[in-house]
């Protein structure tokens, strides 16, 4: 189970957001280096969104990596499961048979049949997923193409189809709404599976809590 949360954290991209240091003012410091956000700013407003399909892709990742709190929906073969995060370190899955897997901070809580065992993670592991960088070179390894206007559960979207050079990691589909964040993902499946579909909400919804279970 451990292996199909990170499968999917890492699927959801959630990451907790860079700050730039602020400078003084009236000090002629150096400027800092770009971060991940700067350049993913930079590639969409170079453009507009359908003559830039892998600007406004990575744009749209870049919104939810720096979201506060999110909602992703993922439907599979075998069945539906519901994650919760919370910036920076909190996550939230409910499985379809009733299992719950919180993680705060390096600690993974396994809630069923009414007992809540607690889990070390693997030292680093959040880390390797959330890395900006390593995100960003896996997807420079994609061709994107637009494949223009759509809608999602009757919202507006642009509708994308991803890529990957490495036949390990299936073609993708991302519908991006009007307000530039992901609606909802396909990623294709063998013929036992079949896709998987993520629906994502609520971003940076307060309401969202997450808290070590009992």
């Amino acid at each position: 189970m451990t292996i199909a949360l990170s499968a999917l954290l890492l699927a959801a991209c959630g990451a907790q957001p860079t700050e730039a240091g602020a400078t003084a003012a009236g000090d002629a410091a150096p400027a800092p280096a770009p971060t991940f956000a700067d350049k993913m700013a930079g590639m969409v407003t170079a453009a507009s969104p359908l003559s830039d399909p892998r600007g406004e892709v990575m744009a749209a990742l870049e919104r939810m990596l720096a979201a506060d709190s999110y909602v992703a929906e993922i439907e599979t073969g075998a069945g539906t499961m519901t994650l919760e995060h919370v910036a920076p370190d909190r996550f939230r899955m409910t499985l379809p048979d009733g299992i719950t897997q919180t993680i705060v901070g390096d600690r993974m809580y396994m809630r069923m049949q009414g007992q809540t065992m607690e889990l070390p993670l693997q030292e680093g592991m959040l880390e390797e997923m959330r890395d900006r960088g390593r995100i960003a070179a896996r997807q420079e390894r994609a061709s994107f193409e637009s494949l223009g206007a759509d809608s999602v559960a009757g919202a507006p979207a642009r509708k994308y189809r991803m890529t990957h050079e490495d036949p390990a990691d299936p073609p993708a589909t991302l519908w991006i709404g009007d307000d530039g964040y992901p609606l909802q993902m396909q990623v294709a499946g063998d013929d036992a599976q079949g896709p998987t579909t993520i629906r994502y909400s609520r971003f940076d919804d307060p309401a969202i809590r997450i808290e070590r279970p009992n």
